[in-house]
Order: C-alpha cells, then structure tokens, then sequence
C-alpha cells in the first residue's frame, strides 16, 4: 500500500475538516448531497463526453491502484539482472528456464524467453522497446483523464454555485430569511469542485505520471540486462551500466552478494 497518497488523503480531509471546526463552523453545515451529484456527477459524466467508456472505467480503477500499490524499488532490480547475467555465463542460455517462475516481472519473463528461444538481437530490442512505448501510451490514456477530471470539476462547482443563486433569486420574495443559508449552500458547491481537484483527480494524476516515469525506467534496465544476457556480458560491466539508473547516492544500495567477478 502506498502510505503517501492515502495519507495524503486523509490528511488532507483531516486539515479541511479542522479549519472548518476551528473556524467556528459545523461540519454539518458544509455537506450538500446537490453539490455532491452537480460536482461528480457532471464531472464524470462530461468525462464520459470526452473519452471512451472503457478508458473512463480504466481511470477509476487506476485511482486505487495509487493507493494500494507503492512504488518499487530498482535497487534488487540490479540484483536480479546481474545474477541472471552470471547464470547465463556460467551455465548456459537454457538453464534460465528453471529461473523463469521465480521473475515477477511479465516484461523480463517475455525477453528471457526470446533471448532463450534464438531471437535476433535486432529483432529482441524492437519487441522489447514497443512493448515500452505501447505500456507508456496506456498509463498516458488513463492519467489524461484524471487529468480532465481535475480540470472540469472546477468548473462544475461553479455551475452548482450558479444554479443555486438563480434558485435564491427565485426564493427572495417568498422566504427573505433563508437568503444566507441559500447562499452558503451556493457556494458549498464550488468548494467541493475546487477540492476534488486538486486534492483527489490533479495529485492521482501526477502520481500515475511518477509510477509510468519510474516502470518506464526499470523496463529499460530490463531490457539492457536481457540484451546483456544475450551478448554473453561480463556481469560485473552490466552491474556498473545498470548503476548509471539510480541517483548516486543510491548505487550502494545495490546487493553485491550475488558474486563477484566471473572467472
């Protein structure tokens, strides 16, 4: 689970709440189911406009994703490559076939299996780097609509605030009294357009933008450690090559108890 985007919900929600509280306001007071229908409900629904069904039910799965998964880490990746990399050298292409089920990752499962099967070398990276493009397209497709939401929703709290004050108007000469309720619950509809922008779909979106950035990342150090694989390269090269990803305060991180210099 990632800790960072569900405690930046919550938190989030904490602090709006406490400013409320301690504001001298009632929390009661600042819950409207309109706004709520007006502000989500058109949201999603001009989402629905503007993009195909599917991409916009993909979406909505990808905002749990935010949450229930965290962020990997590309140190043991480096791990992982060099010791598959001193197998292949020491024993042969073949004997990574009893490695294959103990790999997490479907991507370097897939190139294990074409480095193992004779693939040209050529013929490999153009599979492996369309495999990259086609995955950072999809992730792309997803965030461009949490990033629509974020826009639009905004724009669909000023709407509610609107049809609320043309209701008030209507209500002036028949109930004079209630004219700073009905005005507060106006203006209750644009608060929750701006929150859920920019505290739910614009910062989900730059997440998703992070995650894509950071498997992007590991797919490329994927694909030099199966291309390493195949040209039969020194593990020690491909551990310093793949090092060059991390920041440099990182790179001691990197588990070297995968052996030592091949023989």
């Amino acid at each position: 689970m990632d800790v960072a985007t569900l405690g930046g919900l919550i938190g989030g929600a904490v602090l709006i709440l406490l400013g409320i509280i301690t504001g001298g306001g009632q929390v009661g007071g600042f819950v409207s189911i309109p706004s709520f229908l007006i502000v989500l409900g058109g949201s999603f629904m001009s989402a629905m406009i503007a993009f195909p069904m599917d991409r916009v039910i993909g979406a909505m799965s990808l905002m749990g994703r935010t949450i229930r998964t965290e962020s990997s880490d590309p140190a043991p990746l480096i791990t992982l490559l060099v010791s598959l990399t001193r197998k292949a050298r020491r024993e042969g292409l073949l004997a990574l076939d009893s490695e294959m089920e103990h790999i997490p990752s479907d991507f370097l499962r897939r190139g294990l299996r074409l480095v193992v099967d004779g693939s040209d070398p050529q013929v490999l990276r153009e599979i492996l780097e369309n495999d990259i493009r086609i995955m950072q397209d999809r992730h792309g497709s997803g965030r461009k609509v949490l990033e629509y939401l974020g826009k639009v929703c905004p724009a669909f709290g000023m709407l509610g605030t609107l049809i609320g004050l043309v209701i008030m108007l209507y209500q002036l000469q028949s109930n004079p009294d209630g004219l700073g309720q009905a005005m507060a619950v106006a203006l209750i509809t644009t608060m929750y357009g701006v929150m859920f922008a920019n505290l739910v779909f614009i910062p989900m979106a730059n997440k998703l933008s992070v995650r894509s950035e950071g498997e992007t990342l590991a797919r490329y150090m994927m694909l030099e450690g199966i291309t390493s694989i195949q040209s039969g390269e020194n593990p020690s090269v491909l551990e310093e090559r793949l090092k060059i990803f991390l920041p440099p305060a990182r790179r001691e991180d990197v588990d070297e108890g995968g052996g030592g210099e091949e023989e």
